[in-house]
């Protein structure tokens, strides 16, 4: 039988884990990157950003959503956790080499012309596949066990060593070839360890679970979506605007693409617990920590959107300098992808954890269709900005889509979302018409505070959780 006291706990101290955890990585990696940008001329920070945009794809093209699978069997009652493991292992190491070949194939046709830039990526690329494989045995593992401090110290190792890449081009002025080298060797290092604490702790089982195939391409074209929405701007803006254009947009994206992995820790935390319910059709369970989901990722979403929704400009002078001033109309932008982000992928995951992958592989695959439509004629007529603009368009219609397909979804949205809008909107207008001749943090604390204080007051389970952190402690 279900407990739905425990799971809640459980899945509140896997997010502690995982968010304590990923705050400090995260912070650092943002510093390494705004300490390069401002070190390094705008042309090769856009070369470097290309490079991780290539790398992104081709390092989930290793998994293609059989992690997915994995974790789905693995949540199942009775399952053959050894023999799962093995099959995973081994269906991935088929597709590594299947991606490794592609990536030196793709980077050689469409950079012919640039021996820089091709070796730039192909340096970064491959040590990053190898260091793919082997961090998603352990991160994969210890998701379906749902020991979550392990994929959190998986995650710090590679987060650190990515960041002393950055710190170490600037510290030795080293060229963006030997960067990208170090940035790339720097995933095996993470991924041995968590290949080594894996290990110890799965008993292989030498026998291919089928099961594990079952709606892979569903889940592999759901995930080659989900990477291919947000890293296809640097690639294809590249082809309608300059270079430089290419460096402010990624500049700008820096900020929301940190910031919107933290809402996407509680999902992690959610994730095998909401399989678990759906292997179990426990419909109302289900539906009742979606909601928790919901809640949890849209407020924590506001929050890391408001200070730079609020004052993009002032964020843009002070982590990268005036050389980037460009790019602020594209950060107030994409600072709302980091809300948009933060409602969508609950209801993404409703669908994928309640047998309904089909469907979201529809919705997700309209969303790409529509942002590389966004890129190509909004980038090319509205320049940075217009680029800014594909993802969140395209995001919009995925979250209306994800509706469609989830039991009375829209009533679902509104019930567990509409308050926390209003909130977040007061906060905004708040600012505008108060606090903009204050300073900057000033001003941005306080409607901060003011969206904060409006979701304690208004927020049922934001009171229950505070209440059951405040209870543990007590305890301890």
């Amino acid at each position: 039988m279900y407990n739905k006291a425990t799971g809640v706990k459980n899945i509140l101290f896997n997010i502690i884990y995982l968010f304590f955890g990923n705050v400090v990585t995260k912070l650092l990696g943002a510093f390494a990157t705004i300490l390069y940008a401002n070190f390094t001329g705008v042309s090769e920070y856009g070369i470097l950003s290309i490079a991780l945009s290539f790398s992104a794809i081709m390092t989930f093209l290793t998994d293609s959503g059989i992690g997915h699978t994995a974790i789905r069997e693995g949540t199942k009652k009775d399952s053959d956790l050894g023999k799962i493991m093995y099959s995973y292992t081994k269906f991935r190491c088929i597709l590594f080499i299947f991606v490794s070949l592609l990536s030196v194939l793709l980077i050689n046709l469409i950079y012919k012309n640039d021996p820089v830039m091709i070796k730039a990526i192909l340096l970064l690329v491959i040590p990053s596949l190898v260091g793919s494989l082997l961090q998603g045995i352990g991160v994969t593992y210890f998701q379906i066990v749902e020991k979550m401090k392990y994929v959190s110290f998986i995650n710090i190792l590679l987060s650190v060593g990515n960041s002393l890449a950055l710190f170490l081009g600037v510290i030795l002025n080293l060229s963006i070839i030997e960067i990208c080298f170090i940035y790339g060797a720097s995933s095996i290092i993470s991924g041995a360890y968590a290949l080594i604490i894996a290990v110890k702790r799965i008993k292989f089982k030498k026998e291919f679970d089928n099961n594990i195939l079952f709606q892979l391409l569903s889940f592999t074209t759901n995930s080659v979506i989900i990477i291919l929405t947000p890293q296809l701007g640097p690639i294809i803006l590249e082809k309608v605007l300059s270079v430089q254009d290419v460096g402010y947009y990624s500049a700008a994206f820096k900020i929301p693409a940190i910031l919107y992995q933290f809402p996407g820790i509680i999902a992690t935390a959610f994730y095998p617990k909401l399989f678990s319910l759906g292997n179990e059709n426990n419909v109302y369970e289900h539906r009742k920590m979606s909601s928790l989901e919901l809640q949890l990722m849209t407020i924590l979403g506001a929050i890391l959107a408001l200070p730079f929704i609020l004052n993009a400009k002032y964020w843009i002078v002070t982590l990268l300098g005036e050389k980037y001033l460009p790019a602020v109309g594209a950060l107030v932008i994409l600072s709302y992808l980091v809300f948009t982000q933060a409602v969508k992928f609950p209801l993404a995951d409703f669908l994928t954890t309640s047998n309904r992958q089909w469907q979201r592989t529809i919705v997700m695959l309209s969303g790409l269709i529509i942002s590389i439509l966004g890129y190509i004629y909004l980038g090319r007529y509205f320049g940075v900005s217009g680029g800014a603009l594909a993802p969140v368009l395209a995001d919009v219609i995925m979250i209306i889509g994800c509706l469609f397909f989830i039991p009375n979804g829209f009533k679902f949205l509104w019930t567990n979302t509409a308050m926390i809008i209003f909130n977040f909107i007061i906060a905004i207008v708040s600012y505008k018409l108060l606090f903009t001749q204050f300073h900057p943090l000033i001003g941005i604390t306080i409607a901060e505070l003011i969206f904060i204080g409006l979701i304690v007051l208004t927020n049922k389970e934001s009171k229950n959780i505070l209440n059951l952190v405040f209870l543990k402690f007590k305890k301890n």
